[in-house]
């Protein structure tokens, strides 16, 4: 029986993802949650059947004929395993082996957990066919289709081994090209950053965040909702992106700076995250898990992603406290340090 062992790590908005659908410049790190990343484990048997998936007590299975039973959780792991097989020419139904995928998820469900796992599950099928090397070509292709389940941004983030700043241009033809730019960003010695996620996440989309933010800036249509961003003029989406894309652009300065200045980073994030409150698309919880951190004493405070989560910026001494602080407004936190690898496999 062989085995593999495969991974990938989860992913954080530092900034700039409330407006990313309008075309603001956006900040994403590969984040690991304590020091672990998202783990999935292979064993492969030489027997047909069913493809199975397991985390805790749950588990899913996808048979020969394509078809997912079980956990309905489970099933975008084994979707995805499919999707690897089918691209490397196999069939399921015509395969002489058999496997199964066991769950470790250090990213929660906000921080891009989903995708991480799919790119694990990439990393080790391709591993196992002995098409290493293709797993992320592979990956980014599958996920960089329209309807994914996926954002083509995850794909492209775990595909690499670096921070990246990510942004949409949108071109004469109508068409949206995501583009992105490699980066090393790191805290400010000295410092941490801490990712606390709400236990009952916010059922919001980025585009729900956005459209806020616009109509926040009088870009509405007639109907009164905010415009769809291809509907837009240039002028109109630099209107809403500008102040978001000059903060990720000092961001990624400072960050990138060995003597990085916290005040420094500590402002920008929180300009950022008083915008979000002045355009009114923040929820009460958000705003009270920030408050609450700045008063533990984290350096700053922001909103990330449309899920309630928060991003804090702390000195290293201060951590305990702030995670407490957190965790008494009924937020799951976390010390992520910036992954320096994406997917991978191992035997």
């Amino acid at each position: 029986m062989d085995k593999i062992f495969a991974s990938a790590p989860g992913r954080v908005f530092v900034s700039g993802e409330s407006v990313m659908d309008f075309g603001a410049r956006a900040l994403v790190i590969p984040a690991e949650f304590e020091g672990k990343r998202n783990v999935v484990t292979f064993s492969f048997l030489e027997t047909t059947g069913k493809f199975t998936a397991y985390e805790g007590n749950r588990m899913g299975a996808l048979s020969a004929a394509g078809r997912s039973s079980g956990d309905e959780e489970l099933k975008l792991p084994l979707e995805a395993a499919k999707a690897a097989l089918l691209a490397n020419g196999f069939s399921l139904d015509k395969l002489d082996y058999s496997f199964s995928m066991s769950l470790e998820c250090a990213a929660p469900a906000s921080a891009g957990r989903d995708a991480a796992v799919c790119a694990a599950v990439f990393a080790g099928v391709f591993d196992y066919l002995g098409n290493k090397r293709g797993s992320r070509a592979a990956f980014r292709k599958e996920y960089s289709a329209p309807g994914s389940q996926i954002s083509e941004a995850d794909a492209i983030l775990l595909a690499s081994d670096a921070p990246a700043v990510f942004r949409k241009d949108f071109l004469l033809d109508g068409t949206v090209r995501v583009k992105a730019a490699e980066t090393k960003v790191s805290p400010p010695q000295g410092t941490v950053f801490l990712y606390a996620d709400p236990k009952t996440p916010e059922n919001r989309s980025l585009l729900d965040v956005a459209c806020g933010v616009a109509c926040a800036n009088n870009i509405v249509a007639a109907s009164g909702k905010a415009k769809p961003a291809k509907d837009m003029t240039a002028n109109e989406r630099a209107k809403i992106t500008d102040a978001f894309s000059g903060i990720t652009d000092r961001l990624c300065k400072e960050l990138s700076s060995p003597q990085a200045s916290p005040g420094k980073v500590a402002i920008l994030l929180e300009l950022e995250h008083g915008a979000l409150c002045d355009a009114g698309v923040l929820s009460g919880g958000t705003r009270a898990a920030a408050v609450a951190a700045k008063q533990a004493g984290a350096l700053a405070a922001k909103a990330s992603g449309p899920e309630g989560a928060v991003l804090a910026l702390v000195y290293e001494d201060d951590a305990d406290r702030v995670f407490a602080a957190f965790v008494q407004k009924g937020y799951a936190a976390s010390q992520i340090s910036v992954s320096k690898k994406g997917m991978s496999s191992e035997r």
